[in-house]
């Protein structure tokens, strides 16, 4: 989901983009103008292990100006690594004169999410409880009118040493209302899901 102005204005094809090797795949939060940017730089890297590369770009091509307007931009992005022969989990965190990338380990991290929160994630989830989880986060939007950009459809996206898989997995409760308003890119893709729901009903 896209918003402008505090209101919803595209459902997007995914969250998550999955590099052209196919070997891994991030997901931007934030200005959009950025997330374009990344999208292009990460586009080059081959591996998880040449993503720390392209951030160091990125922090040198974007105009200071534009910077200084990111609020809360942050880039996950997840791979095997050939280097250490294991998963590798990156998060680039943009603010006003703010440029992070450091490495996560294993777990269940969540964004957006008070940075005062003492809510513990859990260590582990199943994938019915991520979902779970994405469906407070709506739920956190709607009672709090909070341009989270959260609505459409769920894909879940599954990274190993094979490389990435993307499969549809929910639609959010107010899915079929922003379609209608705003068109959806998944329609397709969201009919078979509903068929393929209604036949192991």
């Amino acid at each position: 989901m896209t918003y402008s102005d505090g209101k919803p204005v595209k459902l997007n094809r995914h969250k998550t983009e999955v590099a052209p090797s196919g070997r891994f795949a991030w997901a931007c939060r934030g200005n959009v103008y950025l997330s374009n940017v990344v999208n292009c730089l990460l586009n080059e890297a081959v591996t998880i292990d040449e993503v720390e590369a392209q951030a160091a770009k990125l922090e040198s091509l974007i105009d200071p100006e534009i910077m200084a307007l990111a609020q809360n931009v942050e880039i996950t992005a997840a791979g095997w690594s050939d280097q250490r022969n294991d998963l590798r989990l990156i998060r680039i965190k943009i603010r006003p004169a703010v440029f992070e990338v450091a490495e996560i380990g294993r777990g269940v991290h969540m964004a957006p999410t008070p940075e005062a929160s003492r809510v513990q994630l859990p260590a582990t989830a199943t994938d019915d409880q991520f979902i779970r989880l994405a469906l407070a986060q709506w739920k956190v939007q709607n009672k709090f009118k909070a341009p989270l950009c959260i609505g459409g459809v769920m894909h879940q996206t599954t990274v190993s040493r094979a490389g990435v898989e993307r499969r549809m997995v929910a639609l959010y409760p107010d899915y079929d209302t922003h379609a209608k308003m705003l068109g959806d890119p998944n329609a397709e893709e969201v009919r078979a899901f509903r068929a393929q729901a209604r036949a192991a009903a």
